[in-house]
């Protein structure tokens, strides 16, 4: 009985894990030019700056800001994760300021 439950215990970890993979692909495959390019969605706005919730932020950080917050509802673990991960796409280290919207975007309640 002990080994099937080791064995269910494994199946679980590969299928989340295959799922993480799965979602950091996607991730990264929509980030630049895609579905998660939410800087190139806000070029073409006319607004200087966004307010959402009781803070402002520049285009660039706004657009920070819904990427986290879209991460994190595709299933996408914790924040430290999705600033790694952002790190990695547009090999860049994020200032102070673009990791706090980041963070706030991801920790965002869902309204969608």
């Amino acid at each position: 009985m002990k080994k099937i439950f080791a064995q269910s215990d494994t199946l679980i970890s590969i299928s989340r894990n295959h799922k993480e993979e799965n979602i950091s692909q996607y991730i990264r495959k929509e980030s630049v030019g895609g579905a998660l390019d939410f800087k190139k969605s806000l070029e073409k706005d006319e607004h200087a700056f966004f307010l959402y919730g009781s803070f402002a932020y520049n285009k660039k950080d706004f657009s920070i800001f819904l990427w986290g917050k879209k991460v994190k509802n595709l299933g996408l673990a914790s924040s430290k994760e999705a600033v790694k991960l952002w790190q990695e796409i547009y090999n860049h280290q994020l200032t102070a300021p673009e990791e706090k919207a980041l963070v706030r975007g991801f920790e965002t309640k869902s309204d969608n």
